[in-house]
């Protein structure tokens, strides 16, 4: 099994055009202020802990978002 960085909270990502934003199997917890990543089109949580999904919004370029494999409990303001 690969060995993969624990990232826990992803936050505050610097302003970038990153198009693809690739995270499976990190045990993130949670996923905020996206709105720096303004060309996002393609982000993978897969396999992850995370609980809640909000505020996607932000990312009005996203198009694809995996969250297989997580603990989703509660979805708002998307």
């Amino acid at each position: 099994r690969r060995r993969h960085t624990r990232y826990g909270t992803v936050t505050g990502v610097q302003t970038c055009a990153l198009p693809i934003f690739n995270l499976q199997h990190n045990h993130v917890s949670k996923i905020e202020n996206l709105v720096s990543l303004p060309a996002l089109i393609f982000l993978d949580l897969y396999n992850n802990s995370i609980k809640e999904i909000s505020h996607l919004h932000t990312v009005p370029t996203l198009r694809v978002l995996m969250l297989g494999k997580n603990y989703i409990e509660r979805i708002r303001n998307l």
